[in-house]
């Protein structure tokens, strides 16, 4: 989908403005983040408002929602002017980015999306043990650089017959 898709509020539209623009026209895919019940909805205009130059309270102003990312931080000084902003999301999990306060005082919803991608998360997770485990960065490293005369130096540990334990205080661990 090409970026200038959803762009152009018209009226007395419901106005989501999306803080950065993940849709890359590179990708072999379109990544438009679950937004297509928004794009259909009769009404509702999403914009994206990845223009880094200007500030946050700029980005998000005449919008009716936002959806903002983990590094956004919504504060007093960044929630705009007027009284039409009514709720920020987050994707992903917490309230770290947010002034509850300020958004209480100024009539804000503050939402996150807790099950974000907590899945993907752990696989990586997981595949960052196993490479750190049989050493597979050194591994590559010594290959590029020595060929194959040095393969079976420093491989790291076997994992079978090993216990791993995972602590975490959320959804991924």
């Amino acid at each position: 989908m090409s970026s200038d898709t959803h762009d152009a509020a018209t009226g007395d539209d419901f106005v989501v403005v999306v803080n950065d623009d993940w849709r890359d026209d590179d990708l072999e895919y379109d990544f438009e983040m679950g937004l297509e019940p928004l794009y259909e909805a009769p009404g509702v205009t999403v914009t994206f408002a990845d223009d880094s130059s200007r500030s946050l309270k700029e980005r998000l102003q005449g919008a009716d929602a936002a959806i903002v990312g983990e590094n956004d931080l919504i504060t007093e000084e960044s929630l705009p002017d007027g009284d039409r902003l009514r709720m920020v999301g987050r994707l992903g999990s917490g309230y770290d980015n947010y002034d509850l306060d300020a958004c209480t005082n100024n009539g804000v919803v503050a939402t996150h999306a807790p099950q974000g991608p907590t899945e993907s998360v752990a696989q990586g997770t997981v595949g960052m043990l196993i490479t750190c485990a049989h050493n597979y960065v050194r591994y590559n490293r010594t290959i590029r650089e020595q060929g194959f005369d040095g393969r079976f130096l420093d491989m790291g540990v076997e994992l079978k017959g090993r216990t791993l334990g995972i602590v975490g205080m959320g959804r991924i661990g």
